[in-house]
């Protein structure tokens, strides 16, 4: 469940405040566009996604995101019968390869997404990382 939520943080870590820009020197460019959490790859506390062309073995479900470069960032939850379910926040840079994810009008907490490392087909973030 930790490594699900961790997966919706990293998404929101693009989103912005009050029109304002994001710095993209803070960001990786290849960590713009949609994820899904890949746990079988997870190793001790660094959580792999994968983009959405992976071929992904079976599962019960996976917890995903969507990091936009205008601070959109969607959060695809698992479902109560395992069908995803979109949360949309928004995501603003607070350093290098760190981003504050919220949910306003939500009751969904803030939470705080370190990037380890980004490729266009495999990001890694830092599963310990998340902080209200």
């Amino acid at each position: 469940m930790k490594k699900l939520f961790l997966l919706g943080l990293l998404a929101l870590f693009f989103s912005c405040k009050g029109g304002k820009t994001t710095s993209s020197k803070q960001i990786p460019a290849d960590a713009f566009g949609a994820w899904m959490h890949s746990h079988e790859e997870d190793k001790d506390n660094v959580q792999v996604f994968r983009n959405m062309d992976y071929e992904y073995p079976p599962s019960r479900g996976r917890e995903g995101f969507e990091l936009k470069e205008d601070g959109q960032f969607i959060h695809t939850r698992i479902g109560a019968t395992d069908r995803p379910t979109p949360v949309e926040g928004k995501w603003e840079a607070k350093g290098k390869n760190e981003i504050q994810v919220s949910f306003p009008g939500t009751e969904y907490p803030s939470f705080t997404v370190k990037i380890l490392s980004a490729t266009k087909d495999k990001m890694e973030i830092d599963g310990d990382a998340r902080k209200n």
